[in-house]
């Protein structure tokens, strides 16, 4: 029994002595594991024997790393977290997501040259698209999606919001009744209208507080 007691205290020191030798900061790894839902859509394509599932899966999994990577971001500006990405250089986060935008918009126009009808290899474009703020492509792909798919109500959810970055209010709202129409209940749609309205009637309240004059006192007394 003193053996194993004497044996458990030289593990439990070693294990002290490695966690204190341990670097505190956890670096930020560069391959990350997709999660099942990225995946859902791609295996259901390959399992078809879908022309150009392959690329579009490659291109789900770049696009999942730079999602991971604006978390990854968001983590490092959050003052409880920052602490585990001390040395981090500032334009890491900048230079992967843009690797991974450039990985997934490759696959995907790959995907799309094998099968261009392939509406979610499209619908995906116009989101690497809208992330990488270019926004008249990322409209050309979602109404490439409508041209196949007219009842695709989440593509004009989406031409809605690439209006809304442009500041074209007019046409997101139109883009947002097109997707109500097909789809009464659409909650994107919904949440989408009534953020701009909300934006509308503060620009309109701000206007207003602009245009009072200020209150003048009567000097002649």
């Amino acid at each position: 029994m003193k053996k194993l007691f004497t044996i458990m205290a030289i593990v439990t020191l070693f294990a002290v002595a490695s966690a204190c030798s341990m670097p505190l900061v956890r670096p930020v790894p560069d391959e990350v594991r997709p999660s099942k839902e990225s995946f859902r859509n791609a295996k259901r394509f390959q399992e078809k024997k879908v022309p150009g599932a392959g690329s579009y899966q490659r291109a789900v999994i770049a696009f999942t790393k730079y999602r991971r990577v604006c978390d990854q971001e968001k983590e490092r500006n959050d003052p409880l977290l920052r602490s585990q990405y001390l040395g981090i250089p500032d334009d890491y986060f900048t230079k992967r997501k843009r690797e991974h935008l450039a990985e997934a918009q490759k696959h995907l126009k790959k995907a799309i040259g094998e099968n261009p009808q392939f509406t979610m290899a499209h619908h995906v474009l116009g989101l690497v698209y809208f992330e990488g703020a270019q926004y008249d492509l990322a409209l050309a792909e979602f109404r490439e999606v409508l041209r196949v798919k007219p009842l695709a109500e989440n593509a004009w959810v989406n031409i809605a919001h690439c209006y809304h970055r442009q500041g074209k209010v007019a046409e997101a709202g139109a883009a947002i009744v097109q997707a109500l129409k097909i789809n009464p209940q659409n909650q994107p749609a919904i949440d989408l209208r009534l953020a701009i309205e909300r934006e509308e009637a503060e620009k309109a309240a701000r206007k207003e507080r602009e245009g009072i004059p200020p209150f003048r006192p009567r000097l002649d007394r």
